[in-house]
């Protein structure tokens, strides 16, 4: 892959799954999903195969396959040629702005795309795990005048659509898990922010005030 990627010291590696090759990961093309990429292709180049489903270049071990999230027969297809055997899933619609003027396509692509994910994976019946890339925005939003850290046994609050889409994709997740066996892994991520982010994704600064150095604009939301 032609992209930058994090120098070979920099990657916290582990010993690679003995039971795992191919690795579908959704949402590949996006910030988060592209840097999980690119570190795996990095880092695991001999260990593991990469199968995205989004626009990247392919490399010896990664391929690209274009494909819709909501579409069974997609996935389904992607899953049987690759043999696949675990799943990480970034893909989503993640920013909370949008999500209050076009909730339904938020309720789409993140509780059915999802489903529909976990369904092939259920029906592959080969997969040994299924990592669900989540949001702390489930828990709420923090007040201001008593701000605490969120644990993660704390109830879930979730606020605004985008939220609640995550939160109902984690109860199905879940439900996989516990009906059918499936291991699944759930992660919830804070803020992030970094190279090839989208302008108008969430990040610790506002919107109004640039990061800049020695008078130079780093980065703006």
């Amino acid at each position: 892959m032609k992209d930058t990627v994090p120098p070979k010291s920099d990657c916290s590696t582990n010993d690679p799954l003995p039971n795992v090759k191919n690795i579908l990961v959704t949402g590949c093309a996006e910030f988060i999903g592209g840097w999980f990429v690119r570190m795996i292709v990095h880092a695991y180049a001999n260990d593991y195969r990469v199968i995205g489903f989004d626009n990247l270049e392919s490399s010896s071990s990664f391929c690209f396959v274009k494909g819709d999230i909501c579409n069974f027969s997609d996935v389904m297809a992607a899953m049987k040629h690759h043999k696949v055997e675990a799943v990480v899933h970034f893909a989503a619609r993640t920013h909370v702005d949008q999500s209050f003027s076009s909730p339904l396509a938020f309720t789409t692509s993140n509780i059915v795309g999802t489903q529909v994910l976990l369904e092939a994976a259920k029906t592959m019946g080969c997969i040994h795990g299924f990592v669900y890339i989540s949001t702390d925005e489930l828990y709420g939003e923090n007040d201001l005048d008593r701000c605490f850290a969120f644990t993660e046994d704390q109830p879930l609050d979730p606020t605004n659509p985008y939220a609640a889409s995550k939160a109902a994709a984690e109860r199905i997740v879940r439900a996989y898990e516990k009906s059918f066996g499936l291991p699944v892994i759930i992660t919830r991520c804070n803020n992030v922010f970094g190279p090839y982010q989208h302008p108008e994704s969430e990040a610790t600064i506002s919107k109004s005030t640039p990061m800049t150095s020695a008078d130079r604009e780093l980065t703006q939301r």
